[in-house]
């Protein structure tokens, strides 16, 4: 009879704890009508986590990976969905977005090289906004985008430029020890790193000598410098353990933004609230549900 009873616990152990983390579908083809897209490696594709519950009309969170724009994966962000979901109460989807490395774009490393693959990535980005918006469980009118490091980049370039307008604008942003400065990046690198992450810099952004302009106007601190709005709420984060990008990065665009009056609701942790850990870490274990609460939290509407 004990061992029947620890059975029946085990069950019902599983079955609540899937309950709590909801239910990954996985491999959709975003530029490619959702096929399924599991047999490559840098490709369009996109796992989305849904909330096990009967309730329609719920917000999705769709986040862009880091990685420089030249690597990274939709999987380094599985913990921080499975967290939202969970400690929404089920009140929340969840979506991971792959796209294409900058070398994949014609990207390159020399002088010579005009390219400006993030351009292409911001594409992508687009294209999996929409295709999300058009999933059956997910209401269009109720997406929040967001990204960690190059992904932030992304998701707040997109943000502040309108990239995401179709069919409706983002209802929140997030940003996670994300790069929104170029130049102070550039900078950063020389001196703390050395110049390793130079040539990855310049595939997404081609060579400052032969896209200067391209430099200051592919940065989300210049968009905010410069204007441009964001009416919903936002959420930067950079962890204070974090050396890998610098936490300047998000005390400069806090600045721009709060000055323009840019955004309704904007929230800047550099302190350790919201994350903690070194530059991947944030997404592991304990801060991916700290980071998830915060998340929650900053961008309820």
């Amino acid at each position: 009879k004990m061992l029947g009873f620890r059975c029946l616990l085990c069950f019902w152990c599983i079955t609540l704890s899937h309950l709590a983390t909801g239910e990954w579908s996985k491999n959709h083809d975003y530029a490619n009508s959702g096929d399924d897209c599991s047999a490559c490696s840098s490709c369009t594709c996109l796992d989305v986590l849904f909330a096990t519950t009967s309730k329609t009309s719920l917000p999705t969170f769709l986040l862009l990976h880091g990685g420089l724009w030249q690597s990274g994966s939709r999987q380094d962000l599985y913990e921080v969905c499975e967290a939202l979901v969970a400690h929404s109460s089920q009140q929340v989807h969840c979506a991971t977005v792959d796209y294409l490395y900058s070398q994949d774009l014609a990207g390159c490393c020399d002088d010579s090289c005009h390219v400006q693959a993030y351009k292409a990535q911001l594409a992508q980005a687009l294209t999996a906004y929409k295709y999300t918006a058009r999933l059956p469980q997910v209401d269009s009118e109720q997406i929040v985008v967001g990204g960690h490091s190059a992904g932030a980049h992304l998701a707040w370039f997109g943000a502040l430029n309108n990239t995401f307008s179709e069919p409706s604008p983002p209802v929140g942003v997030v940003g996670i020890e994300g790069i929104y400065n170029v130049s102070l990046w550039e900078t950063y690198d020389s001196q703390r790193w050395h110049g390793q992450f130079r040539c990855a810099t310049r595939k997404a952004f081609s060579s400052p000598t032969i896209e200067p302009q391209g430099w200051q106007t592919g940065s989300p601190t210049y968009l905010a410098k410069h204007g441009s709005t964001l009416k919903v709420p936002a959420l930067l984060v950079h962890s204070p353990e974090d050396d890998w990008v610098q936490a300047s990065q998000v005390t400069q665009l806090t600045q721009l933004l709060r000055t323009g009056n840019a955004t309704v609701a904007l929230q800047s942790d550099i302190n350790g609230t919201c994350a903690f850990g070194q530059h991947e870490d944030v997404l592991r274990n304990a801060s991916a549900i700290k980071l998830a609460k915060c998340m929650l939290a900053a961008t309820s509407t």
